[in-house]
């Protein structure tokens, strides 16, 4: 299973279409600078807001999803970075949404989460 199928198969999640691009850099501690095949650079949000002093090493292959809410400040969001073993999950909100979409798909039972 390539790197591409994991993302599009991660729990019962309907993923958006996630963008690949490089990490150039991450700063305050909101942003990252991520470049796409294109050369196109664009900054984008970063929900996570720990130190991730291994998960910001630039040059990795980062996910992003795209946002057209006009009221957004950033069109682009971090989701994901993929590290030498596995694809690391950097948006913090993805966990809860990934439970309860999976109790809802009666995947997992409430009960055994706790």
């Amino acid at each position: 299973m390539n790197r591409h199928t994991q993302i599009e198969n991660i729990g019962y999640l309907k993923w958006p279409n996630l963008i690949r691009g490089t990490l150039i850099k991450r700063y305050k501690r909101f942003m990252a600078d991520i470049k796409f095949r294109n050369g196109h650079v664009v900054t984008a949000h970063c929900p996570n807001t720990g130190s991730m002093l291994e998960c910001s090493e630039p040059g990795r292959t980062v996910y992003l999803s795209r946002h057209n809410n006009p009221k957004r400040r950033l069109k682009y969001t971090w989701e994901m970075i993929e590290m030498p073993t596995s694809l690391v999950g950097v948006n913090t909100v993805v966990p809860n949404k990934l439970v309860k979409t999976s109790i809802l798909a009666e995947k997992i039972q409430e009960q055994e989460i706790f």
